[in-house]
């Protein structure tokens, strides 16, 4: 069962990750079309993930993404710099472009993804963007 809802969204809602989340969070980062996006190359077991989950900063912004009370998603603001106002966040393509986002940099064939060099692909959204509308899959 997710934690408590942190924000509350038209689909979804994001709540904190608590330990009974790391069941959920072990399927997840085993799933090889989400294993590879990270990078990860070993399995996790439940042990694993328990030390990932005790390894986590109260401080993260870390969040299991539910929608209809159900977790479908984690999500996580990594090198996140408050003086700058920035940070980065972990996310598929298409959810990205969904919600407004707009490719700003592209790495030609940086990553090995199913023995084949693909391209990284950076995105953005500014936050007048985010407030103008842009941060919806409507908008």
């Amino acid at each position: 069962m997710p934690g408590p809802v942190f924000l509350r969204g038209e689909r979804v809602d994001l709540h904190t990750v608590e330990s009974d989340d790391v069941a959920f969070l072990q399927r997840l980062v085993n799933d090889p079309d989400v294993r590879e996006t990270l990078g990860s190359v070993r399995p996790y077991n439940e042990r694993k993930q328990a030390e990932w989950f005790e390894s986590l900063d109260p401080d993260d912004f870390a969040f299991v993404v539910c929608a209809d009370g159900d977790p479908v998603e984690y999500a996580e603001l990594v090198e996140h710099f408050p003086a700058w106002g920035v940070a980065e966040a972990r996310g598929s393509r298409r959810v990205l472009e969904r919600n407004g986002f707009r490719e700003e940099g592209r790495m030609s064939e940086h990553a090995l993804h199913r023995g084949e060099r693909i391209d990284v692909v950076t995105y953005g959204l500014l936050a007048e963007e985010w407030r103008e509308g842009r941060g919806t899959a409507e908008g």
